[in-house]
């Protein structure tokens, strides 16, 4: 069993950054927990660069789709 604190970690080092992303992400906070990433340089950043990239494509889909509901909604109206 792991014990860590709750609250978040302050500091602007790699440590306090990368502690703040676990926490993000196990809150499922993505978003979050990319603009953690994105305070970390680049090539503390590299390893995640794949996912970063695929949750970028994610939230462009799921914008494009809401988009597209509230457009059929609209549709529906007129």
């Amino acid at each position: 069993m792991r014990v860590r604190p709750t609250e978040e970690v302050a500091g602007n080092d790699a440590a306090a950054i990368a502690s703040r992303i676990e926490g993000k992400a196990v809150q499922e906070d993505l978003a979050g927990a990319q603009a953690e990433l994105a305070k970390l340089s680049t090539t503390a950043r590299a390893p995640a660069e794949a996912w970063i990239k695929k949750e970028q494509a994610r939230t462009a889909a799921l914008d494009a789709s809401r988009r597209l509901a509230a457009d059929a909604l609209a549709g529906l109206g007129k």
